[in-house]
């Protein structure tokens, strides 16, 4: 069995938390960091022909233990797996969207 570390809670949170007098919720490295580490984290789905479909602040897990922003992606719940033709490979999209490469209803 495989369990993710825990997690302090989601991004959204922190960046309200930290916005809450007007300056930015972090300094440019650290956010270059966290835009990063999703980056990395997206390449890794997508190299593996898993794409999220709701990536959003909420959805990306932090822990920011020592100083350091840790960042997971999560809430795969929107995500359908369908092969369709040969022409398509795996989609996975929301229900109800339209795969854009061979013009069917997932």
């Amino acid at each position: 069995m495989n369990l993710m570390e825990r997690m302090c809670g989601d991004l959204r949170t922190l960046i309200d938390k930290r916005c809450r007098d007007g300056t930015p919720p972090f300094p440019q490295l650290v956010a270059v960091d966290i835009i990063s580490q999703v980056a990395a984290g997206m390449a890794y789905l997508h190299d593996r022909g898993v794409f999220h479909g709701d990536l959003k602040a909420s959805n990306v897990l932090v822990s920011h233990d020592c100083g350091s922003i840790e960042v997971k992606i999560s809430d795969f719940g929107v995500l359908q797996c369908l092969q369709l033709t040969r022409d398509c490979e795996t989609c996975l999209h929301k229900h109800g969207d339209v795969c854009p490469s061979c013009n069917l209803s997932v």
